[in-house]
C-alpha cells in the first residue's frame, strides 16, 4: 500500500486509481446503451471472482472484496438488463463467501447458534406456504432469498479478523460499481424539460429503474467517500477529483428523490461519526473533521438549491413531506405506514405468520392492496408470525451486543455504521438489493491492527 519516493518520503497510494475511474465510468456508458455488454460484465465478475477466490485460497480476503464489488455492481446490472439471474447478487455473495470459507484449508469455523436459530425460525413461515400457494418454490426462491444471503454473510463474517486495509480495499473494490451506476444514470438522464416532476420517487431520473434501490447504492456511495475523506484517507490522486466525485454521485442520488436512501446514509455516517468522535479517539482530529463536513454541508446545500431550482421547487417539496402543490401530506411515507399496519393485522389474524409471500398475497385478498412490502421487518412480522419476532429479535440485538462489548472505538463505530446502514436500508427497502445484506455481515468484525 506504501512506496517510498526519490525523496525517502512515503507516497501513499490512492484508493480509486484513476484507470480504474475511467473503466468503469466508461462500462456505465457502455451497459446503458447495451444489456449484451452488461451481461458479460455480469458473467465475468462471477467466473473472475471465483477463479481468484479459489486460486489463492481466500489467503488475502479476496472472497470480502468480490463479494463487496458484486453487491454493489447487483443494481447496475439489473437495472441495464444484464443480470444472469435477478437475484445475481445475493446468489453471488452466497457464492463467493461459501467459495471462500470452503478454499481456508486452515481456518477453522464454527456456525454461530445465532445464525442456526434464525434458520430455525423461518422454517415453519416456509412450511405453511406450501398450504396455499400453487407454486411456493418460487415463493420461497424470491422472498427467501435476502434472509439466505444474510444468514451466509453473517456466518462468514462473524467474529473475523480482517485488518484495516483490507477493509479499505473493500471500500474501493464497492465504490467502482457505484461509479458505473453513477454513469448509467447520467446518460440516461431525458431532457430536464420533458420531466414532470412530482412529489414522488423519480422513475426517469434512476434509470427507469427503482429509486429506492438506486439511491441505496448510491447513498453508500456518497457516505463512504465522505467517511474516508474524514478519515484522512486518499481516495483519489486529488483531493479535487475525489471532492468532485463525491458531490456528483450525492448530486446523482438526491434526483432519484428517494428518501430513505439518503436518510440510511445519513444516518450511518452520524453513527459511525458520534461514536468515534466521543471517544476520543487520536486518528480523527475533531477540527479537520469538522473543517471536512462543513464544505462538504456548504456544497450539498449548492447542490440542493440547484436541485430545488430545476425542479421549480418540487425537491424540495418531496424533501419536506410536501406535495406537488406544496400541501403538507398527511402520510409523509409514501404508503409505508399503510402497509405496515395491514401487515400487523396480519399477524394478529394469523400469530403463527401467513407463510413466505404471504403477505404480498393475503393483503391484496383481504385488504384490496397489491403493493410489495417495502419493510422487511413488518414482512417477517406478518409471514412468519411469533417465529418472526425471534428473528427480529435475533438480528437486532445480536450485532448490538457485539459492538457494544467492542473495546476499540474505531472497530466499535465501524461495526455500528455497518449495521445502522444494513437495518435502515431494509426499513425502506426491504431485501431488495444485496448491499444491506452484505453489509449486515460485517457489522460482527474485529478489524487488527496493521503489522510494522
Amino acid at each position: 500500500m506504501l512506496r517510498k519516493n526519490s525523496m525517502g518520503n512515503i507516497k501513499i497510494k490512492p484508493m480509486l486509481p484513476i484507470v480504474w475511474i475511467l473503466v468503469h465510468a466508461a462500462l456505465g456508458v457502455a451497459i446503458a446503451q447495451s444489456s449484451a455488454i452488461a451481461t458479460l460484465w455480469g458473467f465475468a465478475i462471477l467466473v473472475i471472482g471465483s477463479y481468484i477466490i479459489f486460486k489463492n485460497k481466500n489467503r488475502n480476503e479476496e472472497a470480502i472484496l468480490w463479494s463487496a464489488y458484486i453487491a454493489v455492481s447487483d443494481v447496475p446490472l439489473r437495472a441495464s438488463g444484464g443480470a444472469l439471474l435477478w437475484e445475481i447478487g445475493k446468489a453471488g455473495i452466497v457464492m463467493f463467501l461459501l467459495l471462500g470459507i470452503i478454499s481456508e484449508r486452515n481456518r477453522t469455523r464454527k456456525i454461530p447458534q445465532e445464525a442456526i436459530l434464525m434458520f430455525l425460525l423461518l422454517i415453519p413461515g416456509a412450511i405453511i406456504t406450501f398450504t396455499w400457494s400453487d407454486n411456493a418454490r418460487e415463493a420461497l426462491t424470491f422472498n427467501l432469498s435476502g434472509m439466505v444471503c444474510l444468514l451466509v454473510s453473517m456466518i462468514y463474517f462473524y467474529h473475523r479478523q480482517i485488518s484495516y486495509s483490507t477493509l479499505k480495499r473493500m471500500f474501493s473494490f464497492s465504490l467502482l460499481p457505484v461509479i458505473t451506476l453513477s454513469m448509467v444514470l447520467f446518460y440516461r438522464t431525458p431532457d430536464i424539460n420533458t420531466i414532470e416532476f412530482t412529489s414522488s420517487a423519480n422513475f426517469a431520473m434512476s434509470g427507469g429503474f427503482g429509486p429506492n434501490q438506486v439511491a441505496t447504492i448510491l447513498g453508500y456511495g456518497w457516505m463512504i467517500i465522505l467517511l474516508m475523506i474524514c478519515m484522512k484517507e486518499k481516495v483519489t490522486f486529488s483531493k479535487y477529483i475525489t471532492y468532485a466525485l463525491l458531490i456528483f454521485i450525492l448530486y446523482r442520488s438526491l434526483f432519484t428523490f428517494s428518501r430513505g436512501g439518503n436518510l440510511a446514509a445519513i444516518l450511518a455516517f452520524a453513527a459511525f461519526m458520534g461514536t468515534y468522535m466521543l471517544s476520543g479517539h487520536k486518528r480523527v482530529k475533531i477540527s479537520n473533521s469538522m473543517i471536512t463536513l462543513a464544505v462538504f454541508g456548504f456544497l450539498s446545500l449548492l447542490v440542493v438549491n440547484s436541485l430545488n431550482t430545476v425542479t421549480d421547487g418540487v425537491f424540495g417539496n418531496r424533501f419536506t413531506g410536501r406535495d406537488t402543490e406544496g400541501e403538507l401530506k398527511e402520510d409523509i411515507t409514501s404508503g409505508r405506514e399503510n402497509i405496515l399496519e395491514m401487515e400487523y393485522d396480519l399477524f394478529l389474524q394469523n400469530p403463527i405468520g401467513v407463510g413466505v409471500g404471504g403477505s404480498q398475497h393475503f393483503r391484496l385478498t383481504q385488504f384490496n392492496d397489491n403493493h410489495a412490502s417495502h419493510n422487511e421487518f413488518g414482512r417477517l412480522l406478518s409471514e412468519h408470525g411469533i417465529f418472526g419476532i425471534g428473528v427480529i429479535l435475533i438480528l437486532l440485538l445480536s450485532p448490538l451486543t457485539f459492538s457494544i462489548k467492542i473495546r476499540n472505538s474505531e472497530n466499535k463505530a465501524y461495526c455500528l455504521m455497518f449495521l445502522v446502514l444494513s437495518v435502515a436500508s431494509m426499513m425502506h427497502s426491504g431485501c431488495r438489493t444485496a448491499l444491506p445484506e452484505y453489509l449486515y455481515g460485517l457489522s460482527f468484525i474485529y478489524i487488527i491492527p496493521e503489522k510494522t
